[in-house]
Parts: structure tokens; sequence; C-alpha cells
């Protein structure tokens, strides 16, 4: 299953994400799940990092 814009993913260090932008091919960009709290700028994910899609996005 091919990963897409506002899926949760589980990543290899096993921090769960969510997918903000997917654009460029085999690239996301990428937003922590408790960005609110930390204020953490998003970030820039390679496709192989993924290890599951936890949540599938429902297209609008």
């Amino acid at each position: 299953m091919q990963s897409k814009e506002l899926d949760c993913v589980l990543l290899r260090n096993g921090k769960e994400v969510v997918i903000i932008d997917d654009s460029l091919e085999g690239y996301y960009l990428v937003e922590d799940g408790d960005v609110e709290e930390t204020g953490a700028p998003p970030f820039t994910i390679k496709e192989d990092e993924i290890v599951e899609i936890t949540y599938v996005a429902k297209p609008s």
C-alpha cells in the first residue's frame, strides 16, 4: 500500500508520524504526533524508513 497525505505511519525508530506532504516521490514531509505540545518543526523521511501504515486517511 502506498502512503499518502494525512496517513499515519510507524517509522523504524519507533516514532509514529503524520504525512503532511507526499509531492516528492520516495520522500515525505512529516510531523510528530505531539507537535502542538513540543512545537517541533516538520521533517523529511525516506520511504524506506516506514515500517507500516497505522492509519489510512479517507479521500476527501
